[in-house]
């Protein structure tokens, strides 16, 4: 949606001068590096999250360069981990590698509301 916005015909950069910083949460594919365009002299914060977590429990930095906010969805806050496993044997994978997201934490939700058979079954 970002994207799309900036590339619109009538989008004009002068009339958000005084943004500082921005943040969507989406996943990083590079193409943000050039977005600071829309918004000059600002800071793109990308991050990442779910429902089951809690909303967004990773977060990129104000500080961190611009490869970092267009490659990546940031760090997890502190008290989260969050790891890419093998969708069929558990392990962690490489970088770059496809996979299922697992977190562990606080932040994690305690179950369905109300719906105990739901909650029967194991999550994984």
């Amino acid at each position: 949606m970002t994207n799309a916005i900036l590339d619109h015909p009538d989008w004009d950069s002068k009339e958000f001068t005084r943004i500082r910083a921005w943040n969507n949460v989406s996943s990083p594919d590079g193409g943000f590096v050039n977005s600071t365009r829309g918004f000059p002299g600002s800071r793109h914060l990308n991050a990442y999250g779910c429902t089951e977590i809690g909303g967004v429990a990773c977060f990129t930095r104000p500080d961190d360069p611009p490869e970092t906010w267009a490659t990546t969805s940031g760090r997890p806050f502190d008290g989260i981990e969050i790891e890419i496993r093998d969708i069929e044997t558990g392990q962690p994978v490489g970088d770059g590698e496809r996979g299922s997201i697992w977190s562990r934490g606080y932040n994690l939700f305690e179950g369905y509301y109300k719906d105990e058979e739901k909650n029967a079954e194991p999550f994984r």
